[in-house]
């Protein structure tokens, strides 16, 4: 009896859901407001001409339908015309929360939100997802039966400006890093840089920053790398005259990357090594834990009765807790520290060089791809920035045969934490790179 009336009440609950979710598409397909409305629209009543909420209805029990609101709309058409010139959710959201526009707390969520719902270019859509029910979960599945209305009334941005934005926003996703399934690695700078190397390099002689120089000759524009502070200050900025062809140092610096940093042979055996080394320590990492572990419990304890005192009224010995509370988080991160550590020793190389060699050919893939992903693989790989040391024989028109010679440290810490998912912890040891341009 008891499961009869189980399965009674769930077909009772199922019956009102699909009712709902029904008669809420009829009024849809109707026109008429099916809930909050966006920014920039109100809805009112239809009998008395009212303003109303999905919480606070009129009285008149009539239809809700939706206008645009003559306030708001400039709001939105502003907010779509950062968003086609080229700033993001975060940089629109600071902009409008700094001027305090329309009185509220702006999120990059919600500007995400009004600059992908399709009613600001006059197309209704309602029921892009329903819930399905899965067991223990209730989950939200793509539709299949999804309403999309013309409402050429309700259109606030023109199919021009909504074109400018969704162009823009798939050119930034383009320059996003993914893994093979999916999952994103990395995201680009926030100022997207057009040359490779600018702001990665710095001067060997005077420190200074590299910039990029252009000159137009014939009608057309060459690019050259060379020393911020010589090209603004001349000799008494940086002794560095050497300009350098911008292409052709790029060129030499991925292929450099390519087939020495991003070498199979070169990461898997520094994997070896890595994991060769914290074997063979002092303290296995288990025997190490085991200290740290007895420590912390020694200092909890330690703390827990210091309380103790201070509750007593003794102001003493606040520094000694302090003390020991600066003691413990030290143990505790060292703690996290071995577990990272334990996991990489216990590593099978041999089960993960498939997969490590997989993700070396998207890096090298990605690093001779667009500008925009080379730096994202330049700046995961360098742990400083390229030293270009110039080789000078003496003052401009007198050197022969000037040349860059750059140096790095590179770290494939990102890079497997990106493969083997790695947690934080003593990564492998960098290789050190060094590179030749000569200007042909």
């Amino acid at each position: 009896m008891v499961g009869v009336t189980g399965f009674g009440d769930e077909h009772f609950r199922e019956s009102i859901k699909l009712n709902t979710r029904e008669t809420m598409r009829r009024k849809a397909g109707r026109g008429e407001s099916t809930g909050v409305v966006p920014f920039g629209y109100t809805s009112f009543c239809q009998g008395c001409g009212k303003a109303t909420t999905p919480r606070r209805p009129c009285l008149c029990a009539t239809i809700t339908k939706t206008s645009i609101n003559p306030d708001q709309a400039p709001i939105v058409v502003r907010i779509f015309q950062m968003a086609a010139e080229g700033a993001s959710y975060r940089r629109i959201t600071k902009i409008i929360n700094h001027e305090r526009i329309a009185g509220r707390a702006w999120r990059p969520t919600s500007i995400r939100f009004m600059l992908h719902n399709r009613l600001y270019q006059g197309v209704f859509v309602y029921g892009k997802t329903r819930n399905e029910d899965r067991g223990d979960d209730v989950v939200k599945v793509k539709a299949d039966d999804t309403l999309e209305i013309p409402r050429p009334e309700l259109r606030i941005v023109s199919d021009d400006l909504w074109l400018a934005v969704h162009d823009r926003l798939a050119k930034t996703r383009a320059n996003y890093l993914r893994k093979e399934n999916g999952t994103l690695w990395s995201r680009p700078e926030f100022g997207v840089e057009r040359y490779l190397l600018a702001g990665l390099t710095v001067c060997g002689l005077c420190g200074g920053s590299m910039g990029v120089r252009n000159v137009t000759r014939k009608g057309k524009v060459y690019s050259y790398l060379c020393c911020t502070r010589h090209h603004l200050r001349g000799d008494d900025g940086c002794k560095n005259w050497l300009a350098f062809p911008m292409a052709l140092v790029d060129r030499h610096i991925i292929c450099a990357f390519k087939d020495e940093v991003l070498d199979e042979v070169t990461i898997l055996g520094t994997i070896q090594r890595t994991i060769a080394k914290l074997n063979s320590g002092h303290l296995t990492v288990a025997d190490q834990r085991k200290a740290l572990s007895a420590e912390q419990a020694k200092l909890t304890g330690e703390i827990d009765v210091l309380f103790g005192h201070l509750a007593s009224g003794l102001a003493s010995v606040k520094d000694q807790i302090a003390k020991r509370e600066d003691r413990l988080q030290a143990v505790m991160a060292d703690l996290a520290k071995l577990d990272g550590m334990a996991q990489v020793t216990n590593l099978n190389l041999k089960g993960i060089e498939k997969l490590i060699r997989k993700e070396i050919q998207s890096w090298r893939d990605s690093l001779a791809g667009s500008v925009v992903q080379s730096r994202q693989i330049l700046r995961k790989l360098c742990t400083e920035r390229i030293v270009m040391m110039p080789s000078l024989s003496g003052p401009e028109r007198e050197t022969v045969d000037p040349f860059y010679t750059w140096e790095v440290v590179a770290s494939y810490g990102q890079f497997l934490s990106g493969v083997v998912q790695k947690p934080a912890g003593p990564g492998p040891t960098p290789p050190h790179n060094r590179g030749k341009c000569r200007k042909r």
